[in-house]
This record gives structure tokens, C-alpha cells and sequence, in this order.
């Protein structure tokens, strides 16, 4: 059967045991840490007994844009991160958001009753203008092992200008313009807010969305 499982060429020992699931198909079972199991020795077998995976806590939504109204369009290639604060065994996850805007990120471990938040993290690429987001799921969301946390990015401030050679008027192009904001209050530290970089074009201008204001 394929229930069935053995682990070859073990020596004496003991060993931490964890069960998550591989599988390509989306069966969502969350991760299992059944602990320490101490092998006896060469030739002899451990039996582990019967290990019950169950589907964890799924975290749900869509992801939309502010500007949809104006023109404004999803990017592509975007995944929403969650994390659990405590952490929980299992308690991290990630999943694609597909064209429509939708995402599920399933096995997720079970938040404690009230005292662990999910937290979610979505980061567009940063020339698409759109600002990184960082969202909370309280445990009193969860329902039935089930939350749902739709997401909405928005745009931020933007940057422009020219970048010269040491003459002056000699434009440079493929020069990098790096954004990073810098918090005065907290001297020799930078902020949470890295927002990337872009090249110059042949005439050594740039254009930088993505910061907040």
C-alpha cells in the first residue's frame, strides 16, 4: 500500500520524525512533528504505528488594486506569505495568486485560541508602483479552521529624474537607482521600506513608484 512507509539504513539512534506532505496534487495535509523515536540498532525494525495528517487551517481571499476604476491592473507573478506570531508547529505557508486575484493558502498549523495572529505578507514587484503590504489574521477571525483576508495594494509616492556623466550633460544609461528609505529618527538604521531599484534609459532618465509617502 501507499500508506505504508520505511526509512533503510538507520543506525542506532534517536531521531526527530516529521511528516508534511509532498504531493503534487493540492491535498493541503499540514506538516507533523510526532517528535524523538529511538532506533534500536542494524537489523531490527521501529515500528511507528499509525500517523493521522490532518488539512490545517486555510487562509483565503482575493487580491485587488485600489486604481482598478482608473486602469489600474493586478501584477502578475505574485504570492501572499503567512507566518504565525507565536509560532506554531506548521504555522507558515505561502501560496500564488492566480489571474482573477484569488489565493488559498492551505495546511497551515492551528493558531492558539487567543493568543496567536497570522500574519500575511504580499510583495509586488516594485516597478509595477505597487506598494508591499503586511496584514494581520487574529485568531477570532478563523472559522471552522477557515479565515478570510482580502488584500487591496495600492500605489505609492514616485521618483524621478536624469543621471549625467561628470560633465554634466553627457546622459548615463544602465546606471542602477537604488530606493531605500532611511527613518532620521533612528540614527545608522534604515527603515523597514526597501522599495528596489531601476536602470537609466539611453537619454539617463528614471521613474521610481513604489514608496509610501
Amino acid at each position: 500500500s501507499s500508506d505504508l512507509f520505511t526509512v533503510p539504513g538507520l543506525s542506532a539512534g534517536t531521531f526527530t520524525v516529521t511528516f508534511s506532505d509532498c504531493s503534487a496534487s493540492p491535498r493541503g495535509l499540514v506538516s507533523l512533528d510526532v517528535g524523538s523515536v529511538v532506533v534500536a540498532g542494524s537489523g531490527s525494525d521501529t515500528p511507528m504505528g499509525t500517523v493521522e495528517m490532518g488539512t490545517g487551517t486555510r487562509i483565503t481571499g482575493t487580491v485587488t488594486v485600489a486604481d482598478a476604476g482608473s486602469g489600474g491592473t493586478l501584477p502578475s507573478g505574485l504570492y501572499v506569505y503567512a507566518y504565525a506570531e507565536p509560532w506554531v508547529t506548521g504555522g507558515w505557508g505561502m501560496a500564488e495568486v492566480q489571474p482573477d486575484g484569488t489565493y488559498s493558502i492551505l495546511a497551515l498549523g492551528d493558531p492558539v485560541p487567543s493568543s496567536s495572529t497570522y500574519i500575511l505578507e504580499i510583495y509586488p514587484d516594485p516597478s509595477s508602483g505597487y506598494l508591499a503590504q503586511t496584514l494581520t489574521v487574529p485568531y477570532t477571525a478563523f472559522a471552522s479552521d477557515a479565515a478570510t483576508k482580502d488584500i487591496e495594494l495600492a500605489k505609492g509616492a514616485g521618483l524621478s529624474g536624469h543621471v549625467y556623466q561628470s560633465d554634466g550633460t553627457t546622459p548615463l544609461s544602465g546606471a542602477c537607482v537604488w530606493v531605500t528609505a532611511y527613518d532620521p529618527d533612528v540614527p545608522e538604521t534604515w527603515s523597514y521600506g526597501y522599495s528596489g531599484w531601476v536602470q537609466t534609459e539611453l537619454d539617463g532618465s528614471y521613474a521610481k513608484i513604489g514608496r509610501a509617502h
